[in-house]
């Protein structure tokens, strides 16, 4: 209605009670400035873009410094908006505004761009205060790309934010330079406890956040598959670690991971174990360190066999120096420059084409088998003494104790009957053999 009227400034009392869309109707109005929290838009259900580029627009306060400057919240709450679905581009490019916002967005499902290069924009506190935390329900969100990107004086908590349904974060800190989750800079108190699980994209959602340092490690990122340029230019990220502390690894868990280039590019002070990365299916990780001057983490295990692209990786990371011989990138992957700058690495390099294994293998088994086996059975031919007995034996030769010899002949001494029938037979044999010699 008002878009691009760049000299309308006019107070509106308007009963907006049946209006259903209020997308785009102070964009570009670069003179208004009007508090229109007396509206009830109980049936709009889109504001996408209504205030983008209303570069003077503060809800009808004056802009900071000027006294009273955050006293004109924007308050839609609980019982005036509970049809809005789309909020996205709502405050975009709004470079004045700064109040806090209050909506009742429980079935908002996209606020994509909302504060996108607001850039005064820090929920109703002054620039360097972080006790205004964002205060609206996100519960139905599904996409928060580029919410606060450029957003240059954000600094507030946002963990009171649900995201358990968002699956694409991308840019959505991107170039905001004040942003620390709340809390002041050189501060590692405040971490992001965001449900994470849903998320399949994080391309950028810390690009150029220069002042942010807090743990993201309880993130649940099993479903990202794009994490491109995560933390490009993130010069103060350590996980939530002072600057040369390595105890605060990153436990992300990147099960489903195709493409990390750029991840850690221009990092200056990151250097934290990245323990559970999985780059079975990775294909990009071109530009994943460079210039990430300080890291030097071992990631000697991970899987490069998916591997196609992997220009310029650890170009510029000074420091590091660890053992990649276990790496077995294709013969065919892209590696342009990817060790260029690294006057410290002087352990193995990644073994591209494959990795050698051993080709011989034990050939020699053990030829010689005992061949010698005993030639006279049992039954045998028994070759006779040669000279006879003096006396002939008339009696079979006796086995086993003999009764009156001072051992007693048991039932237990006795040898088993067919042992007894045996050697009795052996015995008849060799007297008969011995007197046919005679």
């Amino acid at each position: 209605m008002f878009k691009n009227a760049t000299s309308f400034n006019q107070s509106l009392n308007w009963n907006v009670l049946s209006v259903t869309s209020l997308g785009g109707m102070f964009a570009g109005a670069t003179l208004f400035n009007k508090n229109l929290s007396d509206w009830n838009p109980a049936s709009v259900t889109t504001s996408v873009s209504m205030f983008a580029g209303a570069t003077s627009f503060n809800n009808g306060c004056p802009t900071a410094p000027t006294a009273g400057a955050f006293n004109c919240p924007f308050d839609w709450d609980d019982t005036n908006t509970p049809a809005l679905r789309n909020v996205g581009g709502m405050f975009a490019r709004a470079s004045s505004f700064n109040q806090a916002v209050r909506l009742d967005s429980a079935l908002v499902t996209t606020t994509n761009e909302m504060f996108q290069n607001a850039s005064a924009f820090n929920n109703g506190c002054a620039s360097g205060s972080f006790t205004c935390p964002l205060d609206f329900p996100t519960n139905s969100v599904t996409a928060m790309g580029a919410m606060f990107q450029g957003a240059t004086a954000f600094n507030q908590d946002v963990n009171s934010l649900s995201t358990n349904l968002v699956t694409s974060f991308i840019y959505t800190f991107s170039q905001a330079t004040s942003f620390n989750n709340g809390c002041a800079s050189g501060s590692f108190v405040c971490p992001i406890n965001w449900n994470t699980g849903s998320a399949t994209n994080l391309s950028n959602i810390f690009a150029s956040a220069s002042s942010f340092n807090q743990s993201v490690s309880s993130w649940n990122v099993a479903n990202v598959t794009y994490f491109g340029q995560v933390f490009y230019g993130a010069g103060s990220f350590n996980n939530g670690c002072a600057v040369g502390s390595a105890t605060c690894p990153l436990n992300w868990t990147t099960t489903n991971a195709t493409f990390m280039g750029e991840m850690f590019t221009g990092n200056t002070v990151f250097d934290q174990a990245l323990p559970n990365f999985d780059t079975d299916q990775v294909t990009n990780t071109a530009l994943m360190f460079k210039n990430a001057s300080r890291f030097n983490q071992p990631i000697g295990s991970w899987n490069m066999g998916s591997l196609s692209n992997a220009n310029e990786m650890f170009r510029g990371a000074v420091q590091f120096n660890r053992d990649l011989s276990t790496w077995c990138p294709p013969a065919n992957a892209t590696r342009v420059d990817y060790d260029n700058g690294t006057p410290a690495w002087t352990l193995a390099r990644p073994q591209w084409g494959g990795c050698t294994v051993p080709t011989t293998v034990p050939t020699t088994v053990p030829t010689t088998v005992p061949t010698t086996v005993p030639t006279t059975s049992p039954t045998g031919a028994i070759t006779p003494p040669s000279t006879a007995p003096s006396t002939p034996l008339t009696s079979s030769p006796t086995f086993g104790p003999t009764a009156g010899a001072g051992l007693p002949v048991t039932g237990s001494d006795r040898l088993p009957w067919g042992i007894a029938v045996f050697l009795l037979g052996l015995g008849t044999l060799i007297v008969i053999t011995r007197r046919r010699a005679m």
